[in-house]
């Protein structure tokens, strides 16, 4: 079995790592590395708020479509396959993707997709997860709640939006020969309603005694939480 790296990879609400670290030591069974390439993979992460929060969440998933590595390959190109490179001496261009088409559970990490990167030293590095809508799925869904007059009100968030998820990472960073990374993606529920009040809870609209925050429901709030998610992509060193 190929030795295995994590890098810790946070989009999506949050301050974005993009960090190697010490071995994984979890389930995860590593992708045999072939042809001067090293494996990608990547597990999902929630992070539940900890003290009060407006709302309370419990359930909830996201459908990933495809996964993404753009960056700079510095010096000779290791490897073609899926990448598309252009450039010169000074570096050249590749973007590696695969399909995943995979509804994650927010609330239950899994390991989902992975890309075979040639091994080398790369620069202005970007990784990307594409969240899309299927016939059976919503790109993003939760569920919680909040109170009100001592009544637990249930939150539904729908969104059928096409987006980029992504994360840059400014230094150079080098895939090793022979080594398997892993992938962590962080969804911070806290920054996903940040600026959302108790006093934006009462004023809504109820749909069947619950609210439905969606681009047809609620949509003060629901362009707002849209905001948080495009607005929140930072990037870290950790």
């Amino acid at each position: 079995m190929l030795p295995t790296k994590t890098l810790l990879f946070t989009t999506l609400m949050g301050t974005a790592l993009f960090a190697s670290c010490s071995k994984d030591n979890d389930d995860v069974t590593p992708i045999q590395n072939t042809d001067g390439r090293s494996a990608v993979s990547m597990r999902w992460h929630t992070d539940v708020p900890a003290g009060p929060s407006v709302v309370n969440w419990h359930a909830g998933y996201m459908n990933a479509d495809e996964i993404q590595f753009d960056a700079k390959l510095m010096g000779k190109n290791n490897g073609n396959g899926n990448g598309n490179g252009n450039g010169n001496n000074g570096g050249t261009h590749v973007h590696y993707k695969s399909k995943v088409d995979q509804r994650i559970d927010l609330f239950n990490p899994v390991p989902f997709g992975n890309l075979m990167i040639p091994y080398g030293r790369y620069d202005n590095v970007m990784l990307k997860v594409r969240r899309e809508p299927s016939p059976a799925s919503h790109a993003l869904y939760l569920e919680g709640d909040y109170m009100e007059n001592g009544i637990n009100v249930p939150v539904t968030i729908v969104v059928d939006e096409t987006m980029d998820l992504k994360a840059k990472w400014k230094d150079p960073l080098t895939i090793a020969n022979g080594v398997d990374y892993l992938s962590f993606l962080s969804f911070n529920l806290a920054e996903l309603i940040d600026g959302l009040t108790p006093g934006m809870l009462q004023q809504a609209s109820l749909t069947n005694g619950g609210l439905v925050i969606s681009s047809s429901s609620n949509q003060h709030i629901y362009n707002m939480i849209l905001e948080n998610l495009e607005d929140m992509m930072k990037v870290k060193f950790e």
